[in-house]
């Protein structure tokens, strides 16, 4: 399932930096960083506790990113809000969402939480 939310002006007026800091910083709560190097030229890094994302224009064809966080479904809500891109991805898993980010990259949400604490959380017998 494919759902887009289109708000009138998201990403026209916006250099790439300032969409990818918009969406990986203040959505998805990584972290920027600027690594060393020859590799650095010309491309944004955001660290999401040990996993390094590099993005760009040049990453749209990829594969898909996963992110761990507390939950997919509150960052995919603010998402969506935001105006971007919402999946939902049954064949990955049960449930799966996965956002696309400025660039046309998906990137698939995923809880930090095993699955055992959210049973308990939820009352359900694991």
């Amino acid at each position: 399932m494919h759902l887009h939310r289109s708000i009138a002006g998201q990403g026209t007026a916006h250099s790439p930096e300032t969409a990818a800091r918009a969406f990986y910083q203040d959505l998805l709560g990584g972290r920027q960083v600027w690594p060393t190097g020859r590799r650095a030229i010309g491309r944004l890094y955001f660290l999401f506790e040990k996993s390094l994302v590099e993005v760009g224009p040049a990453r749209s064809d990829e594969e898909m990113v996963e992110l761990g966080v507390d939950s997919p479904y509150d960052v995919a809500a603010r998402c969506w809000d935001a105006g971007y891109t919402v999946r939902l991805l049954p064949n990955e898993r049960p449930g799966a969402l996965a956002v696309v980010d400025p660039f046309g990259r998906a990137v698939l949400l995923t809880s930090r939480q095993p699955l055992a604490a959210l049973g308990a959380m939820t009352g359900a017998a694991g």
